[in-house]
């Protein structure tokens, strides 16, 4: 396997494992998967990538540094019940193919991060998630919060279904070391396991932080 930062280079291939990924996903419906094609916030944001032996990718991260709530509560489409410190570095089109889910390449990712993020200035970390995922019980373990998100202004013709209730998860940066500790325990595919693509290899936690430090220009 090989961990590589996309771009637009790459929107096809990206395309692809999201809209595959979802259309086989548990507990999560989309009405419309333009949703997660390539856009401008793509442009913007650390799109980081698992490829597999073959070079075909098999898991995604978009990670972007939002820093106002303004931008968070555009990207995520609610309105935070509960404040979160800011700058956040949102998490979200985070999706592994069926077949390797059971590699937790997620915490792969979150991991990474969080080694990244590490005396950067960031101040938590947030995603949004269906109140009935299976994974929200370790997020809590690593010490994330979860307080309801308000999508009332959603319209009945969302992208998402809007009978499913959302929730804001956060982790306060206080909290990334011992996050850390525990996803260490919680991973399978570490990253002596992966290769490192060039943009990589050189400063791995250098290149992550400009990739997600660029400004955000549109949500999408």
């Amino acid at each position: 396997m090989r961990l590589i930062l996309a771009t637009r280079e790459d929107a096809e291939r990206v395309n692809h494992l999201r809209i595959e990924a979802y259309q086989n996903a548990n507990g999560t419906v989309l009405r419309d998967f333009d949703f997660l094609r390539w856009s401008s916030a793509d442009d913007q944001a650390c799109i980081l990538c698992i490829e597999d032996d073959h070079g075909n990718l098999i898991a995604s991260v978009r990670v972007m540094q939002l820093n106002t709530l303004a931008e968070l509560e555009s990207m995520c489409d609610c309105r935070l019940t509960t404040p979160l410190p800011l700058p956040t570095l949102y998490f979200d089109k985070l999706v592994a193919l069926v077949e390797h889910r059971q590699k937790r390449l997620s915490m792969l990712f979150r991991l990474l991060i969080i080694e990244a993020a590490m005396n950067s200035g960031i101040q938590s970390f947030s995603f949004t998630i269906n109140e009935s995922a299976q994974r929200i019980p370790l997020m809590k373990k690593m010490g994330y919060q979860f307080s309801p998100a308000d999508t009332s202004h959603r319209s009945d013709d969302n992208v998402f279904d809007n009978s499913v209730d959302v929730l804001v998860a956060s982790l306060h940066f206080s909290l990334f070391p011992s996050a850390l500790m525990q996803g260490r325990k919680e991973q399978i595919v570490t990253l002596e396991d992966v290769a490192l693509d060039d943009k990589l290899a050189n400063d791995l936690h250098g290149a992550l932080r400009n990739a997600w430090s660029k400004k955000v220009l549109a949500p999408a």
